[in-house]
């Protein structure tokens, strides 16, 4: 029992929707599927990104994306930021002078088998050719000299997008980061204030509340129009959210925050990303790059290093064209954990179709799935992953404002990373990933993590499909799988062969296992899809001869 107070004071009358049920899985369900139901991201949007550094010219980009594939470092999306426009604070959404010829620049990344994402904020500047159109379908303030489009009215998302989808999608963009929409009270007082009016008739702090889901509607209309799926990033979202091909990020960096938002975000309909940013040391960009990559979008945004981290995580020494010394065996520990992402795609796949169809989260607090466990209640640095991973990340960084100190930054003897934290296994058996090792739930275990590994467990008799870890999505390998069994296998697996379209078609694949024989078995349902998955190995985990 609980009260509930709903405080409203400046309307004629609201709605009050209150979803229920048994449990509070199921609630949740209930709400996304209210909302519409979960994204179905592209395979693509799945993969590794990688955000250059905001001043990159059209040169800087097609050298990265040409040094990644040499180095086999996985990538399917590289990110351009402010400065790949003629004008950005506010914005003109015209290609600058930095890129002379981006549909050339566009042909050859999709020849390496990457997509382009752009980055932009919604504030127009007067440079922009949409300027005078959407100025009557704007708001009466301005930030940073440009116009605050009413993104209410479907006139000024229609010139938005339709901007957007000839001078970007056309030529082969494949979604934005929506920057700058979020009027955070954190980073100073720089949006449209609450006073602002409207052309639709809303205010500023009805606006506020509602930019950043309309503004998505903008920049996803391009897509639909031309029957594409898009994934992409934003800094505001909101109720009823679940539908929407956008996972939420931060310019605030606080790592145990970073982890505890993935759980969290599952209440409510949205996804979160804890993109690698800034880092102190090789360890700590490991560390954090192993949350990023069981993440709803495993992202590293180094929008100020000339270079990727792995070479130097020095701002100053970075951009100095200075490199820390054995750097190589850094970019080597975080190829390891890149490809560990790629691995999983398959299994993140198919829980964001479960998503889409069932409204359950992909990534969720460990009390969805074990409502009745109350210390699964109190765990806010764990989360569940698919049908049965949990993940237990190593937090770095200053934990002292914390309530519970259960993550444990690098210990000060440990200088090679190596690192222990305590992890709860809610009610039932589990498994270690990597070993197989089995753990009896509901207790609390001390792990100790070597730098290359992040603590995985697998619920006792999952059947685990692997990826064959590939350099991006388009890879026909990648659906090669080798399948992991944990315990006696009674949980079979389902995927589902996307097949790219804009509403996939999806047949689904059925991995099973029979322990007695210790045999597997495959069975599928309604085709194939535009990829094929097959097996190459079955492996028990743990299992002795």
């Amino acid at each position: 029992a609980g009260e509930v107070l709903v405080e409203i004071p400046e309307a004629a009358g609201a709605d009050v929707y209150v979803f229920g049920g048994p449990t509070l899985r199921q609630a949740v369900q209930r709400y996304n599927l209210f909302s519409g139901g979960g994204p179905l991201p592209p395979r693509w949007g799945l993969g590794f990104w990688y955000r250059g550094q905001s001043d990159y010219s059209q040169s800087n980009v097609l050298s990265l994306a040409a040094e990644f594939r040499e180095q086999r470092m996985p990538c399917d999306v590289l990110g351009l930021e402010p400065h790949w426009q003629s004008h950005s604070y506010s914005c003109s959404y015209v290609w600058g002078p930095r890129f002379p010829a981006p549909d050339e620049m566009l042909r050859e990344l999709a020849s390496l088998h990457f997509r382009l994402n752009l980055w932009e904020h919604a504030f127009v500047h007067p440079s922009s050719p949409i300027y005078a159109a959407l100025t009557p379908f704007s708001g009466d303030y301005e930030v940073w000299g440009g116009i605050v489009p009413d993104f209410l009215q479907p006139e000024a998302r229609d010139i938005f997008a339709g901007f957007h989808e000839r001078e970007h999608v056309a030529l082969g963009v494949s979604g934005y980061k929506a920057d700058e929409c979020d009027n955070s009270d954190f980073t100073g007082n720089w949006s449209f204030p609450e006073i602002s009016r409207f052309p639709s008739g809303a205010d500023g702090e009805q606006m506020h509340s509602l930019f950043g889901l309309r503004y998505q509607d903008a920049l996803t209309q391009p897509f639909e129009k031309r029957g594409q799926r898009t994934y992409g990033l934003v800094r505001s979202s909101g109720a009823l959210a679940a539908p929407y091909p956008y996972a939420l990020y931060s310019d605030l960096y606080d790592h145990r925050q970073f982890v505890h938002g993935i759980a969290q975000a599952s209440f409510s309909g949205l996804l979160w990303t804890p993109e690698v940013r800034d880092s102190a040391n090789p360890v700590e960009l490991i560390r954090r790059l192993e949350s990023t990559v069981f993440s709803p979008l495993a992202i590293i945004n180094a929008w100020y290093l000339r270079s990727p981290p792995w070479k130097q995580v020095n701002r100053e020494e970075n951009n100095a064209g200075r490199f820390a010394a054995g750097w190589e065996k850094t970019e080597a520990q975080c190829r390891e954990i890149l490809e560990l992402r790629m691995k999983f795609i398959p299994w993140l796949q198919a829980a964001f179709v479960r998503y889409h169809r069932d409204g359950l989260p992909p990534f969720r607090a460990l009390v969805m799935d074990f409502p009745d466990d109350a210390q699964a209640r109190m765990v806010d640095d764990e989360y569940i992953m698919g049908d049965g991973l949990l993940v237990a990340p190593i937090i770095v960084g200053d934990n002292s404002d914390s309530g519970r100190e259960r993550a444990r930054t690098v210990a000060p003897d440990d200088p090679d990373g190596t690192a222990t934290r305590s992890v709860y296994l809610p009610p039932g058996e589990w498994n270690d990933f990597w070993t197989g090792e089995p753990h009896h739930g509901q207790q609390e275990i001390e792990v100790r993590v070597p730098l290359e590994r992040i603590p995985l467990f697998v619920r006792s008799g999952t059947v685990l499909p692997l990826a064959q870890p590939t350099l991006d999505t388009d890879d026909l390998r990648s659906w090669d799988l080798t399948i992991q069994v944990y315990g006696d296998g009674h949980r079979a697996a389902t995927l589902y062969e996307d097949d790219g379209a804009a509403v996939p078609s999806l047949p689904a694949v059925t991995f099973s296992w029979n322990a007695g024989k210790r045999v597997g078995a495959v069975s599928r349902a309604g085709g194939k899809g535009g990829g094929a998955y097959e097996v190459v190995a079955w492996k028990q985990m743990g299992a002795t001869e």
